[in-house]
């Protein structure tokens, strides 16, 4: 339910503590395919919904109030991929830098799903729950969450 091109700030995955499918993975990580350093900690925390979809949720807390609410509870770091004009911005030294760099978001979305379909990681999708998306009044554009600093 999460647009794919934000899988390049996740920063862990959510389980329910009391999901059978899930006990062996407690204290394990799963690696981010868009950073083989990126070792993804998989936490455990009651307010995991284990009914919705597969029970996972990957948390990607830069663009999403809920995964920020559960990063801060469990020390996960903060990332957004986005800038504010809506264009992916990497750091230098991260493996698709050349290939996602200042793509739009949707061209970025594009490009995701290839890279992903290249590594064998594309499991094609599935007709979703319906969703509130926001929508700017005055662009129709889509309004992305994104965590910003006060200044």
């Amino acid at each position: 339910t999460s647009p794919p091109e934000i899988i390049l700030a996740d920063t862990g995955i959510a389980l329910h503590p009391l999901d059978s499918r899930y006990m062996s993975l407690k204290n394990k990580f799963v690696q981010n395919p868009f950073n083989p350093q990126d070792r993804l900690p998989i936490i455990f925390d009651e307010s995991v919904d284990q009914n919705f979809g597969t029970g996972a949720v990957k948390l990607t807390p830069g663009h999403d109030t809920f995964d920020y609410t559960l990063a801060i509870k469990h020390n996960l770091p903060i990332r957004t991929m986005l800038n504010d004009q809506g264009r992916v911005q990497l750091h230098l030294d991260h493996p698709f830098y050349q290939q996602l760099n200042d793509l739009h978001r949707y061209d970025a979305r594009d490009k995701v799903l290839q890279l992903l379909e290249n590594q064998g990681l594309r499991r094609g999708e599935q007709e979703q729950q319906k969703m509130v998306i926001p929508i700017c009044s005055r662009t129709g554009d889509i309004i992305e969450p994104m965590v910003k600093e006060l200044i």
